[in-house]
């Protein structure tokens, strides 16, 4: 999937998805972390792959909500 795809995606997406969504991407972090030091990682670049992903949510999920509530919520 290509990343613009991936970010249309995501603003497709309400916050409460986002929220699900990011924490599906943080326990796909964790395993990935865990494989690697396992050594049965094959592909070490999908934990920065990840890493990146979780950003975009976190990135698209702020806008969202200082859309929605103002950008005076922190």
């Amino acid at each position: 999937m290509s990343r613009k795809s991936y970010l249309k995606d995501l603003l497709a997406l309400g916050a409460k998805e986002l929220v699900q969504k990011r924490k599906e991407l943080q326990k796909n972090l964790f395993q990935l972390k865990m494989q690697n030091i396992a050594w049965s990682l094959k592909k070490t670049s999908d934990i920065r792959l990840a890493k990146k992903n979780i950003a975009r949510v976190n990135t698209v999920l702020s806008h969202k909500i200082a859309s929605l509530y103002g950008s005076s919520v922190k």
